[in-house]
């Protein structure tokens, strides 16, 4: 009977639930059974670990120092980490009277190397479990989608001409591929690229003689890629450099192996993103870019449920939204405006981290020479504005939109605000800077940008001061997450929690506090996380398991916000646990946990805990 409730016991755990019946069997009977009493330290720093620890009855809780580290209850099991490394990091102190089962370090490692279930699980840190969960989720269609290399699409035979080639040999050679493109050698050997576009606006509409060198209309300014490269990476680049053509070459190879085209892309792939591009790009008037903009949220669709990485849902759909943005600008603004401004992005958007349209975070910027006249510009902005909402683009609470006359100034007026947020530092100062420093130009002249926030900088740097202040609110929200490892549900809210407040705001805040201290120019906080890792600042593993939480946490409040869309209920920042499965639920503690150690890390590293 004592087995049985041992078995019954242990195979609710995982990852021992993955063990075949007999091998389980053979486990449990090696289990023994201990008493600990309450405030006893089970495992110290001083001590080695002999056993793996199996909680029936009570709480244990993983110290540094005064630090929590992390929580054991019931079903929950502790120091695999320390057997497996032959030496404990932590103090684990037992918070009451605890009940354990015990399994002798031998007997545990002599299993865990035998059995891949055990081994696989174990040697994974928090991160890749969130990113094995992440990939698990994917199906079939997905694995072909993310698998795909840019040799399994179809490539066109490159077509190679010396430098004696004319313009009508090229022609010729061309034949019946269209899509296809002429690679062409000048007298100097470098090689350059010839388009169905080149011939006709650099031969046909100038009326060059066809007899002309070929070489004299190539563009010798293009893109190569790898033929072992992901297929996806492909239509990265192709939309993020208004391009449709790629040479592809093999690696360790010099030669040109073949060509890759937008049409061989759309062919593989059904994620309509190139479809929605075109149509932006041919758009004529607002109403085509009002019809392409709200084909948007039903691809995001397409690319989650095909299990495609947030991080690259997020890059695909800001490059289209950069582009509408780009294109309403061309569109819409009054000529004395088109070299004198720049239409920045900010926040989530700014960070290319917003996915789902939300309300709007923009400003314009204009040079000091701008002699446009304040109803032109105003009527500008507010028209601006109402389209971004005919688009799917909700009106700012703040008002922090470009139609505010606070958000649509000179360089030098700019210079000035900013001068006084970084010395007066309200709340709203530090907020509006924050936003502002997650900030990207989309239209116009990105140098205005650029010397705006060299200006930040040069206001911040070695300004400890400000950055203790700057970096406080990553601790203003509690994590949702209770001492007994419970979550923390809002019942005003339906008993759900804010993931934006408990979670990925003090992570993204945290990150950007960081960056604006250290004068990191990156803007995306996965990217600003790899910068930060070459500094230093904390452990290697912090870093690895704040990326992964991120991308956990953003494709969980995604996942959600989708529910809701389809549900026809608000999508917003609250997520329901009732509809996580148990997996779920626990790499949802595990992120929090991380959070919390980021915290921590901060709270020291500002002197907050000091502070306050």
């Amino acid at each position: 009977m004592e087995i049985l409730e041992k078995k019954s016991f242990i195979q609710q755990i995982s990852p021992f639930d993955k063990l075949e019946q007999k091998v389980l069997d053979s486990l449990v009977k090696r289990l023994d059974i201990i008493c600990i009493n309450q405030n006893d330290i089970i495992l110290s720093k001083e001590k080695n670990s002999k056993y793996l620890y199996f909680v029936i009855k009570g709480l244990v809780h993983e110290l540094d120092g005064d630090d929590i580290i992390d929580i054991y209850h019931p079903k929950q099991y502790f120091s695999s980490s320390s057997l497996i490394e032959n030496r404990v990091k932590y103090d684990f102190k037992a918070i009451t009277q605890c009940i354990c089962y015990i399994l002798p370090k031998d007997i545990f490692l002599s299993f865990l190397y035998k059995y891949e279930e055990l081994e696989s699980y174990f040697f994974q840190s928090i991160a890749q479990k969130i990113n094995t969960h992440i990939s698990n989720e994917r199906n079939q269609e997905t694995l072909l989608f993310m698998s795909a290399k840019v040799q399994d699409a179809f490539l066109h035979k490159p077509i190679i001409l010396d430098s004696s080639a004319s313009i009508y040999d090229g022609v010729v050679a061309w034949g019946d591929d269209n899509n296809n493109a002429l690679l062409v050698k000048n007298p100097s050997g470098e090689l350059g690229i010839v388009t169905n576009s080149d011939i006709r606006k650099k031969a046909i509409i100038k009326k060059i003689n066809f007899c002309e060198p070929l070489y004299e209309i190539a563009n010798y300014n293009f893109f190569t890629i790898d033929s072992d490269e992901f297929l996806f990476i492909a239509q990265i680049l192709m939309h993020k450099h208004n391009i449709k053509k790629l040479i592809v070459k093999k690696k360790k190879s010099p030669d040109v192996f073949a060509l890759l085209d937008m049409n061989s892309i759309m062919s593989f792939f059904s994620s309509h993103t190139y479809t929605i591009d075109l149509e932006i790009e041919k758009a004529i008037n607002v109403d085509d870019l009002k019809n392409a903009s709200l084909q948007i949220t039903n691809t995001i669709k397409l690319l989650f449920a095909q299990g495609i990485k947030i991080g690259y849902i997020s890059e695909m759909i800001s490059q289209l939204n950069d582009k509408l943005f780009y294109k309403l600008f061309e569109l819409t603004a009054p000529k004395e405006l088109k070299d004198k401004c720049a239409i920045i992005v900010m926040g989530s958007e700014g960070r290319e981290e917003q996915i789902l349209k939300t309300d709007q975070d923009n400003a314009i910027i204009l040079s000091d020479d701008c002699d446009i006249d304040e109803k032109t510009l105003n009527d500008f902005t507010k028209q601006f504005t109402k389209n971004l909402c005919s688009f799917g683009y909700e009106l700012c609470p703040g008002n922090i939109m470009l139609s505010n006359p606070f958000w649509c100034r000179k360089i030098t007026d700019f210079k000035d605000l900013i001068e006084l947020m970084v010395k007066r530092r309200s709340k709203e100062d530090l907020l509006n800077l924050a936003i502002f420093y997650d900030s990207k130009t989309v239209c116009g002249e990105n140098a205005f940008l650029e010397t705006l926030k060299e200006h930040l900088y040069s206001l911040t740097s070695k300004n400890a001061s400000f950055c203790e202040s700057f970096s406080l609110s990553a601790l203003n929200f509690p994590t949702p997450l209770s001492m007994f490892d419970n979550l923390v549900l809002d019942k005003k809210e339906h008993n759900e929690l804010d993931i934006k407040k408990g979670a990925i705001f003090p992570i993204v805040h945290g990150v950007r506090s960081l960056c604006m201290e250290k004068q990191i120019k990156e803007i995306n906080t996965t990217k600003r996380l790899k910068e930060i890792a070459s500094l230093n600042l904390f452990e290697a593993d912090l870093v690895n398991e704040l990326i992964e939480a991120l991308d956990f946490l953003l494709s969980l409040r995604l996942k959600e916000r989708l529910r809701k869309i389809n549900g026809n209920e608000e999508a917003n920042n609250y997520i329901n646990p009732k509809f996580l499965g148990v997996l779920e639920l626990d790499l949802l503690k595990d992120s929090f946990k991380i959070v919390n150690k980021f915290k921590r890390f901060l709270s020291r590293h500002y002197s907050h805990d000091i502070l306050s």
